[in-house]
């Protein structure tokens, strides 16, 4: 699903999640229909010709537990207009509009091993200070490449703590 598909769906949700409570009951119905349109089985049987709009709804609600009318009526909105497949997206840019109406931040980190809770905690505090923001989601992702290196990605920018970046910078000044 493009951004311009998903973000009529996502805007209409932020409208109705007004509580952080909501906010997170509607990130658990997307992560439980994530988790299904990530398997083969799901999606063969969504594709299947003899499977009705009914039926895919049925078992979508029945998979999940859906009980709230509001989950549930999106439910029959994405598998009536074929939206099933781009459930990703839509999930993506509904926790990045509650990230930013809780004025919090996702960031992910990338090094060569787990980071120290220490260091978490002051990558966390730096973004928190660097981006103004009240809170920081944080993501570790580890590349055996980096070695002497810490990336850090926010909102689409790219901070480089590598050693190769500092040398680069120490040619710049000479």
């Amino acid at each position: 699903m493009s951004y311009a598909i998903a973000r009529p769906y996502a805007n209409a949700i932020n409208m109705l999640a007004t509580t952080n409570k909501a906010q997170q009951s509607w990130l658990a119905f997307f992560d439980g229909l994530v988790r299904l349109a990530n398997d083969a089985s799901f999606e063969s049987m969504v594709k299947h010709p003899a499977i009705s709009d009914e039926m895919i709804h049925e078992v979508i609600k029945t998979a999940l537990d859906v009980k709230d009318k509001h989950h549930d009526n999106l439910l029959r909105l994405l598998i009536e207009n074929n939206r099933l497949d781009n459930v990703v997206s839509l999930r993506d840019v509904l926790k990045k509009m509650f990230l930013e109406a809780n004025n919090e931040v996702h960031a992910v980190v990338k090094s060569a091993h787990k980071l120290s809770t220490s260091l978490e905690k002051k990558v966390k505090a730096f973004v928190m200070q660097k981006f103004n923001a009240k809170d920081v989601e944080l993501s570790s992702q580890i590349d055996a490449s980096l070695v002497g290196s810490l990336l850090l990605e926010v909102d689409g920018k790219q901070i480089d703590w590598s050693i190769h970046s500092q040398l680069n910078k120490f040619k710049e000044q000479f």
